[in-house]
């Protein structure tokens, strides 16, 4: 015996299964005290309505999941002992049995043989203390165990050592018989309702479907109904057996789960009533040793077709018949690697190096052969081979094409590609199709004969033909939809980079692809490649082929094994992930999780050879003409009907067992679990059953607060301790909900609620609450009212501190105003004298420097008079230009460093013939003429120094821009108010900018100095007008026939 990959947990220990080696393919667990049990005693076996299988041994009542056993003893139960005798329905009516569970078909009584019952129901055992009592009122029962028997199933492991005088047999909760050595008597709800007269040995009784039966030998039955009696004879497989009529048979009888069995010669036959009153015997096990193993109790669980045997000294035996069968040769194991098929006949297949293989109808019995035209001319490439329309096959091998007859015997053509072929596929074109590496895509040219390229080389992996002018390749790097006619390629969306082990194409315009590291994938018509998920261990990242049932299923080998996955599911999910059909409104505790796909996994323990199937081949998988499906694999093919494999649904309840906290245990009532203040290591143990292969077992979990609307995460949970752990938990109402994949089907769930009420702390509660409002209030109030004082306080001080420095800041700003209009004032004074100056000093020196220059000249012609007659006028001119610099000097003094102007009464008349005086030679040279018509003694209030400059400028002004007119000065106005200087000359030469500037009241901004033309004529001008305004003197310009500057001065006494 060895150790298969099964564990089993009982309680908290984690045990392994014995394995034994498969007999008439069946495997064959075993399950000790070493590895599960909690001894070997098996006494009795039964199945309730969740479907967990129920154990009656000598050391506590067992429930077995499918993968860890769980066991009720005096520890976790209110009994006396532990040792459990039988399981058997109940006695009473649904009236008087203890705990509402009403006329349940589900509900087992357990035996201890103190009289103690425990009640079995849906994955739960509980003492029932009304029982026994209950069951005094039957017959016979009050005089005692020994001499009166209830029937606990067949064989009797005491057998011929009791002899009872009465024999209870139950049916259900409301009927059973009562043998004695003379009568049978049928009671309905504790009343007697018939009695037949049939004397028989106590041990050959048994019921089915609520009738009762006696087995007289192995050829005959007889039916008791009412008084009657009649003989039935049986039919089915049994007579088919070699030892029926010969060897004795032995009666099994299982009362508790209404099935009845004959072994005969090692084979186990399951004995079903018909429709026509007789009955029936299916084989169910064949060629195993029940005496040998000291079996007593037997059930068959409908729905896995697991036969479950229990051993009085040996435990438990679970035989599970294997539905898919390994091919292999008898040769050595290299040679039983296989790739590609084709189907040979209607029940065997041919490789590409010639070895026929396959299953006798009749006997089941595998055959193999060789062909040896084929072996000769491939002995090692096992990739590809194929039948055309006309029969012929086709092979490959290396770079070389071969062509066969139908039969395989005779080599009709062969060529040779130039380099190794990869795959060769057959068109729905009936072309042949070669993929050779690295020269590119094949085809043989139907007319001559030899293969021509069709395509460069693109690591074209796969190939497959979806219509005549229509091919669908498969690369390394994506899938391309090729025209079969011009080669056109065109990369289909969503396939970039993907790299494809095979392509299967499906009715309805459905390209179905399996990838290397990616999986499945489907592409429906103009729409995007669709990834599937993986599988939770990512197996399917493996994927090699997609194999089509025609019966709603793919089938999907990989390198771990067998899936089985419904295309209507594939489809829908697919819609609903990419939006083009939309979730009905499900339940938020299980419908808010995104749409989950169910993947059935098939794996080894169910008749294959090896975990790893074998791809990269064409054809790989085959679905024959006998309706078996092959696959290659590491050893064998692996043959199987697919509409044998059984669905095995998980659609059991799941069952809360228990919850701890800080591993002590917490009480639950009606899923209701009140737990302590701050509960911290939470751990909550539930079971299903299933029996199925564990991979397919789906359970995970989500916690959701009482305000919680939907769920956002759901966490996977352990196959095999489907065990919900918490490290703490805070106060408030929680609803843990366990869901588990029932099978085929989007979202297909069984869910298990639990509410959780973890109790508030103090300081939690409402009045807690209310009151710590209240003082929050109040002390908010108190620090409110003591803060307005403060604020109050600091406000004054503030107040007053601003006031002050608002003081300090005006008495700044106002000092800052002032020094900024004198800076401006000055600035701007000063920028208008240091041009003024610039303007009157230039022009006396140009004038000195025209005259000058001649004056060497005037020497050298001997002109000596007029030689001195020049240096006199410049030296005059010199002179008249110091005095000017002099008088502006001190106007500047008087801006700069604020001095007063000094006021004095000033002879009009001496000022402008001392400032003609400069200009006199400037006059004479432009042949003009100046009048001075002031009279005597006319005298103003005024600063001397500034208004000679005035007066110097205006004077300068008609000095250059008069030639051969008159320059004029004279008194226009002269009243008690006012005097008018006037200077005028005969030029009208002044623009209107400069005579509006000179009109207007403003001075900054009057005019654009930077305007060409105007700089010169207006800088003296606009010192006129500066000065002006320094003086308080009115001054404007008028133009005529002359332009003429008014100087208004306010008279004075």
């Amino acid at each position: 015996m060895r150790r298969s990959g099964q564990f089993i947990i009982t309680l908290l220990i984690f045990l392994g299964s014995k394995s034994i080696s498969a007999q008439k393919n069946y495997s064959i667990e075993q399950y000790t005290g070493d590895n599960g049990l909690p001894q070997n005693s098996v006494k009795g076996i039964t199945a309730d309505g969740a479907g967990f299988i129920w154990l009656a041994t000598e050391d506590g009542l067992v429930r077995f999941d499918g993968r860890r056993f769980y066991t009720f003893n005096r520890f976790n139960l209110k009994i006396s002992r532990n040792r459990f005798y039988m399981i058997t329905p109940p006695l009473l009516p649904a009236k008087s049995l203890s705990g509402a569970v009403g006329k349940d078909k589900e509900v087992f009584y357990s035996a201890v043989n103190a009289n103690e019952y425990v009640r079995i129901h849906k994955g739960t055992a509980v003492v029932d203390p009304q029982y026994n009592a209950g069951t005094a009122s039957i017959p016979f029962l009050k005089d005692g165990h020994v001499k009166t028997f209830i029937a606990s199933g067949l064989p009797y492991y005491l057998g011929e050592l009791a002899i009872p005088k009465h024999y209870i047999i139950p049916v259900d909760e409301s009927q059973y018989y009562i043998c004695d050595s003379l009568k049978v008597v049928h009671y309905q709800d504790g009343i007697a309702k018939s009695s037949n007269v049939f004397a028989g040995r106590f041990w050959n009784y048994f019921t089915l479907r609520k009738k009762l039966y006696y087995l007289v030998n192995e050829q005959s039955v007889k039916s008791i109904e009412g008084n009657i009696t009649t003989n039935i004879s049986l039919s089915g497989d049994i007579l088919k057996d070699i030892s029926y009529g010969k060897k004795k048979s032995k009666l099994f009888w299982n009362v508790a789960s209404d099935q009845a069995f004959l072994y005969l010669g090692k084979n186990l036959y399951m004995i079903i009533p018909n429709k026509k009153h007789g009955l029936d015997t299916r084989l169910i096990v064949e060629d195993f040793d029940l005496s040998s193993r000291n079996i007593f109790s037997i059930h068959l669980d409908s729905v896995s077709e697991k036969v479950f045997l229990g051993s009085v000294t040996q435990g438990l035996f679970i035989l599970t018949k294997q539905l898919f069968q390994a091919l292999a040769t008898k040769e050595q194991e290299l040679k039983n690697v296989f790739y590609a098929q084709i189907p040979f006949g209607t029940n065997a297949v041919l490789t590409p190096t010639g070895t026929v293989i396959g299953r006798d109808s009749a006997t089941g019995q595998v055959f193999s052969r060789n062909l040896p035209v084929i072996a000769k001319n491939n002995t090692f490439d096992k990739y590809s081979l194929l039948r055309d329309t006309q029969g012929y096959i086709w092979i490959k091998s290396g770079n070389y094409l071969f062509r066969m007859d139908s039969k395989g015997e005779k080599l009709i053509g062969k060529w040779n590609l130039g380099g190794e072929i990869r795959e060769i596929f057959y068109s729905k074109s009936k072309e042949i199709w070669a993929i050779v590496i690295k020269r590119g895509l094949y085809k043989i040219n139907r007319r001559t004969r030899q293969p021509e390229r069709i395509l460069a080389d693109r690591n074209i992996t796969y190939l497959q033909s979806e219509s005549a002018g229509r091919m669908i390749l498969g690369t390394t790097a994506g899938v391309y939809v090729m025209n079969g006619y011009s080669g056109n390629l065109t990369l289909l969306k969503g396939t970039e980079g993907v790299d494809v082990k095979s392509i299967y194409v499906r009715a309805g315009g459905q390209i179905w692809i399996a990838a290397r590291d990616v999986g499945i994938m489907l592409i429906s018509g103009n729409e995007k490649a669709f990834r599937f998920p993986l599988d939770r261990e990512k197996f399917l990242a493996s994927a090699h082929d997609i194999i089509d049932d025609g019966r709603d299923g793919f089938w999907i080998p990989t390198n771990k094994g067998l899936f089985q996955i419904s295309i209507k599911d594939l489809v829908q999910y697919a819609k609903l992930k990419t939006g083009i059909i939309h979730k009905s409104n499900e339940d938020n505790s299980a419908g808010s999780q995104p749409a989950e796909l169910f993947y059935r996994y098939h794996s080894r323990e169910e008749g294959f050879n090896t975990n790893e199937f074998n791809g990269g081949c064409e054809p790989c998988g085959l679905k024959l003409p006998n309706g078996y499906i092959s696959l290659p694999s590491l050893n064998g093919f692996v043959w199987f009907r697919p509409e044998t494999i059984k669905d095995y649904k998980s659609d059991g309840s799941i069952i809360l067992d228990r919850v701890e906290v800080n591993q002590k245990p917490v009480a639950v009532s009606n899923d209701t679990v009140r737990f302590p203040r701050n509960p911290e290591l939470v751990k909550l143990s539930f079971s299903t059953a299933y029996f199925g292969n564990k991979y397919n077992l789906k359970v995970s979990y989500a916690l959701m607060d009482e305000n919680e609307k939907r769920i956002s995460t759901w966490i996977p949970v352990d196959r095999e301790n489907i065990d919900v752990e918490f490290s703490n938990l805070h106060s408030g109402n929680y609803t843990l909900i366990v869901r588990k994949l029932t099978g085929l089907g989007v979202n297909n769930y069984i869910l298990k609620k639990v509410y959780f009420i973890v109790p508030l702390f103090w300081y939690e509660t409402w009045w807690a609450i209310v009151l710590f409002v209240f003082l929050l209030f109040a002390i908010a109030y108190s620090y409110s009212i003591f803060r307005i004082r403060k604020i109050r306080q600091e406000k004054g001080k503030l107040e007053e501190i601003v006031e002050r420095r608002t003081n300090r800041l005006n008495h700044a700003m106002i000092d800052l105003e002032t020094s900024k209009d004198d800076m401006s004032r000055q600035l701007h004074m000063l920028s208008r004298l240091l041009a003024s100056m610039t303007h009157d000093i230039q022009s006396p020196l140009n004038y000195i420097n025209l005259t000058s220059s001649n004056i060497s000249r005037m020497i050298g012609q001997g002109k000596f008079e007029e030689v001195a007659e020049l240096g006199e006028l410049i030296a005059d001119s010199s002179q008249r230009m110091s005095n000017l610099l002099k008088g502006l000097l001190n106007y500047i003094k008087v801006h700069v460093y604020e001095n007063a102007l000094c006021l004095e009464h000033i002879d009009l008349k001496i000022l402008v013939d001392e400032k003609f005086g400069i200009f006199k030679n400037m006059v004479a040279l432009n042949n003009s003429w100046f009048v001075n018509e002031i009279p005597d003694d006319i005298q103003v209030l005024s600063d001397h120094q500034m208004l000679g400059i005035m007066i110097h400028n205006l004077i300068d002004n008609a000095a250059k821009y008069t030639s051969g007119g008159q320059i004029k000065v004279y008194i226009s106005n002269y009243s008690e108010n006012k005097l008018v200087l006037v200077v005028a000359n005969s030029s009208t030469g002044i623009p209107q900018q400069v005579q509006d500037m000179i009109n207007t009241v403003e001075i900054e901004g009057a005019l654009d100095l930077s305007k060409s033309g105007y700089r010169k004529t207006s800088l003296g001008l606009l010192i006129v007008k500066e000065i002006a305004a320094l003086l308080g003197i009115g001054l404007k310009v008028e133009q005529t026939d002359m332009t003429s500057f008014y100087m208004i001065f306010k008279k004075s006494i």
